[in-house]
């Protein structure tokens, strides 16, 4: 038994069984030039995807050394040692510490929780 395609044919004159099958050629080399020149794209965003990723990866750890750097638990320390002295001498105390420390939490704290949630 013959396919349908095959039934089509064979109604089909020569000539035009020919120019179906050259139409159809074409059409499928077609589609190989369109993926041809899709996968230079694909190939070529994945390697900037690639670069990307490892600049930022290395970006992302200097960060995160530069967060860790300075170490508040020490400085924490030492200002709540300063403002206990400045009450025992009875002296006012300076507000530029306790202010320099906010500024830095509130730095760190909005930095960090941006990248690192």
């Amino acid at each position: 038994m013959k396919s349908n395609i095959q039934k089509v044919y064979s109604k089909l004159p020569k000539t035009e069984l020919a120019k179906v099958e050259l139409a159809t050629q074409k059409v499928e080399l077609g589609i190989i030039d369109d993926l041809k020149k899709n996968l230079n794209k694909m190939n070529k965003s994945k390697d900037k995807i690639f670069n990307e990723g490892k600049r930022i990866s290395k970006e992302i750890f200097n960060y995160r050394d530069v967060l860790g750097e300075f170490k508040t638990v020490d400085y924490i320390k030492l200002l709540g040692d300063y403002q206990r002295a400045v009450k025992d001498l009875g002296v006012e105390e300076d507000k530029k510490y306790r202010r320099a420390f906010d500024e830095f939490i509130d730095v760190k704290s909005k930095w960090s929780n941006q990248y690192f949630k």
